[in-house]
């Protein structure tokens, strides 16, 4: 049979055919055989696009002022974002945990104590950062993310007070425990549908609790899992592994959906004014009248 070359243009049409044809089998099938989970042209789990987890459930089931253990154990299945613990609530903290639970948000004052200095508040109140699991952690607005993708990178855009993640997931390893962060250092892998994401080497810098959980020791481990389960939700959940603030590890999940629009500017001009001109101004007031009251001026 005599042999015809294939013409450069029909060349090209047949590459750019088979090109599309994997790239649609990638989109219908993962590589645990799902065909109904949404897919980036390079095959991952497409989790693009802007996410919101507003909500009215609080971090951990509370008892009411007298409840009987027998009503507490009635209503841990209450739906709390805490979904590993027996009674719907954090694990029993550390006794270094516990410590530092009673000085006040891990060294940081809250409400109305004075306090000396711009340092004495936390990178939450100077609208810096919320740490982790913080920032990704509901609050009371702001509450959307923007998740893109590469093949190599995942990268998130946090309303509230905006923080940004760049998240490599092509293996590289963590950097030296020597280098601590604000929101650690993270690093993602495929587990079939699911984006895993580990996080180290934080700073005790954003070690405050304040309503919830910001942050934990420099021991603190976090792994984050993203799945996406249909066109308008996310499934995501967190493991806090952190011996040295509670007794046993916990996981919360939290339910994101899908939102339109973009995430708009958090100014937050409150951390950029209010410690000046209302926290230590008023603190200084504050001081003084307590002085003048007891007789000391």
């Amino acid at each position: 049979m005599q042999r015809r070359d294939v013409p450069g243009a029909a060349r090209a049409a047949l590459a750019l055919a088979v090109v599309s044809l994997a790239a649609a089998g990638a989109a219908g099938q993962g590589p645990g055989g799902q065909s109904d989970v949404p897919r980036t042209p390079w095959g991952h789990p497409d989790l693009q696009g802007v996410w919101n987890h507003t909500t009215t459930v609080p971090l951990e089931r509370l008892a009411a002022p007298g409840e009987s253990p027998a009503a507490e154990a009635a209503a841990a299945g209450s739906a709390p974002l805490v979904v590993d613990t027996a009674d719907g609530r954090l694990p029993p903290l550390t006794a270094r945990g516990r410590q530092r639970a009673d000085a006040g948000a891990h060294d940081f004052p809250d409400g109305n104590v004075p306090v000396a200095s711009w340092q004495e508040l936390s990178l939450f109140d100077r609208c810096i950062t919320r740490g982790l699991p913080g920032a990704m952690s509901p609050g009371v607005y702001s509450q959307n993310y923007q998740i893109m993708q590469t093949p190599a990178h995942v990268v998130l855009i946090v309303g509230m007070i905006r923080d940004s993640r760049i998240i490599p997931i092509d293996g590289r390893p963590h950097v030296g425990e020597g280098i601590r962060q604000w929101l650690g250092d993270s690093r993602g892998y495929w587990d079939g549908d699911t984006l895993v994401v580990e996080t180290r080497n934080f700073s005790r810098k954003t070690n405050t609790r304040m309503t919830t959980v910001f942050g934990g020791s420099e021991s603190l481990r976090l792994v984050e899992r993203f799945t996406r389960v249909d066109a308008d939700t996310l499934d995501y959940r967190f493991t806090f592994e952190d011996p040295d603030e509670f007794t046993q590890p916990w996981t919360a999940a939290i339910t994101l959906t899908r939102s339109e629009g973009t995430v708009l500017e958090h100014a937050c001009h409150e951390g950029n004014y209010a410690p000046e001109g209302e926290v230590i101004t008023g603190s200084r007031v504050t001081e003084d009248r307590t002085a003048a009251e007891s007789g000391q001026r």
